[in-house]
C-alpha cells in the first residue's frame, strides 16, 4: 500500500507497510528527501517533516527546563542524595550547580563556572571548565 502526501507544490509517494517493521527492514528505507525525517519507533515507520535550527534550539531548551524540572523533583522524593547540573548555556557563575538532599528537601551546595568544591558524594574539586570543552 502507498499514500501520497502533499507538502506545498511537491507530492511524494512514501509506503506505507501493513506490518510492525524490523530494524533491518527499517535500515532497507530509502531516505530519499533530505527534507524529511523517518524513524522506528517500536515497530511504526514515523515519517515527518525535519526540524528547522530555530525550532531545534527552541526545542532542546525546552526539553532541558522539563527534564531538570522532573529529574530535580522525582530524584528529591527518591531520596537521591546529590544532585548536580550542569548547564553551558548559563550565567558564568551558575554553570554547576550541585544540590545535597537534606531533610528530605534539595538545597545548594555549590556553584560555580570554571570550577566548584563538593563535598557529597565525596569531597573533590569539579573541573567545570573541562566538562564543557570539547577538545
Amino acid at each position: 500500500m502507498r499514500a501520497r502526501t502533499v507538502e506545498g507544490e511537491m507530492t511524494a509517494d512514501l509506503p506505507v507497510p501493513d506490518h510492525l517493521l524490523t530494524v533491518d527492514e527499517w535500515d532497507g528505507i530509502e531516505e530519499s528527501e533530505a527534507s524529511r525525517q523517518y524513524e522506528l519507533v517500536d515497530g511504526v515507520l514515523v515519517v515527518s517533516p525535519r526540524a528547522l535550527p530555530l525550532h531545534q534550539i527552541a526545542a532542546y531548551r525546552l526539553a532541558a527546563m522539563l527534564d531538570a524540572g522532573m529529574k530535580f523533583a522525582e530524584y528529591q522524593e527518591a531520596g537521591i542524595p546529590s544532585y548536580w547540573v550542569i548547564d553551558p548555556d548559563a550565567a558564568a557563575e551558575a554553570r554547576f550547580v550541585a544540590y545535597d538532599l537534606v531533610d528530605g528537601v534539595y538545597v545548594e551546595a555549590a556553584r560555580g563556572g570554571d570550577s566548584a568544591e563538593v563535598r557529597r558524594p565525596a569531597p573533590m574539586t569539579v573541573d567545570v571548565g573541562g566538562l564543557l570543552r570539547l577538545d
